[in-house]
């Protein structure tokens, strides 16, 4: 609602959009499950504000009229507020049928020559507005089940189905239906290759980074194989702070925290902090690996972090057994030669040999370091 208080996010959206704020990525849902918030987002503050209004204005006139109308009404409100009761075209339908056609001087005060007009017309038109939207909506389905895509839209704009049947036809078209129906970006991605289709990865990525790790690595291994590392940086700062620390498969964690370090190593001379960040939640996803910490290590003493970098060789690493000599023994060492530059060759071959293989084992914490 912030980011469009005006126009709201468009009706149906709130699915799509949701993914980009949500606190818990591992969670869906298709509604606020509270109407006024909903509506806010979804059709912004002026609707809102005019559609509940009309609410309240049919409450206070069946209080003085039938209070047991207006019981029901009210705890149907109420029930709007932790329910998702008013999402529904039917539902909208009903609800402005049973304000206007109880409360016919709201729109349309009686008169001498027809004081009934309301009661008399409001129904069928309701009616017929249900029919007509029912009937469209299972044609276009119809027509989109028999290939006559182009007839589908035409019945109903807004049915997806047919638009992406035939993408890229009509594509900006569809794209301002459907900004943030990931499907739609799925399906434009498998037609069209990098580098054209990278913006469509990254609407993707922005719309949920966790359901979409596939599209994260492979867009990744292409800015690193084109050495765009910028374009690489801004991507993994897209994800970093709302990627969860534990990952579905161990194919994905891996392939994640390496995305994670070719990132840092990339960029850690113009972007010293964000590599810093970046190497963190590499060894966060993909705790243990003793050369993973002592990257780190080396990050931090190119920051004159000294301190710092010295505890993730004394303290974190040893909360790892396989990764503790490894540890120890750069330790050792880097008391007469000094910490190494972040991504130097034996370490920068290891990690990205390591964690990009199809099995990956545990390190054997007894062979040497070699560099």
């Amino acid at each position: 609602f912030i980011n469009s208080p005006l126009s709201g996010q468009g009706p149906g959206n709130f699915f799509y959009i949701n993914k980009k704020y949500q606190s818990y990525p591992n969670s869906d849902t298709n509604y606020a499950h509270n109407s006024f918030f909903e509506s806010l987002s979804l059709n912004g503050f002026p609707y809102t504000l005019i559609f509940f209004n009309l609410i309240i204005f049919g409450l206070i006139y069946k209080y003085r009229l039938n209070r047991l109308d207006f019981a029901i009404g009210l705890t149907s409100l109420f029930n709007s507020l932790l329910d998702p009761s008013w999402n529904s075209f039917g539902i909208l339908v009903l609800t402005l049928f049973f304000i206007f056609n109880q409360n016919p001087n709201l729109i349309n005060p009686p008169s001498k020559n027809n004081p009934k007009i309301l009661q008399k017309y409001f129904p069928p038109i309701i009616i017929c507005l249900c029919l007509i939207f029912f009937i469209s909506k299972t044609a276009s389905d119809l027509l989109f089940n028999f290939k006559e895509y182009q007839k589908s839209i035409l019945i109903d704009p807004f049915n997806n189905n047919p638009r992406l049947a035939i993408l890229p036809q009509n594509l900006d078209t569809t794209i301002t239906f459907y900004a943030n129906d990931f499907h739609l970006y799925q399906q434009l991605i498998n037609l069209i290759p990098l580098p054209q289709a990278e913006i469509y990865y990254l609407k993707l990525i922005d719309l949920d980074p966790l359901s979409h790790l596939p599209e994260i690595i492979k867009l990744n291994e292409f800015y690193q194989q084109s050495s765009q590392y910028q374009k690489q940086l801004n991507m993994s700062l897209l994800v970093l702070n709302r990627f969860p620390t534990q990952i579905p498969t161990q194919k994905f964690y891996s392939s994640v925290s390496l995305m994670f370090y070719h990132t840092a190593i990339n960029n850690y001379h113009t972007h010293p902090q964000e590599s810093i960040e970046l190497m963190e939640k590499a060894v966060t996803v993909y705790p243990g690996l003793s050369h993973l910490y002592i990257e780190l290590t080396n990050l931090y003493s190119f920051t004159n972090q000294t301190q710092a970098a010295k505890s993730i060789l004394t303290e974190t690493c040893f909360q790892y057994p396989f990764a503790t000599p490894h540890c120890q023994e750069y330790l050792e060492q880097s008391k007469t030669k000094g910490y190494l530059l972040p991504g130097s060759t034996y370490f920068r071959d290891f990690i990205s040999d390591y964690l990009s293989s199809p099995t990956i084992s545990t390190p054997k914490s007894d062979s040497p370091l070699s560099f």
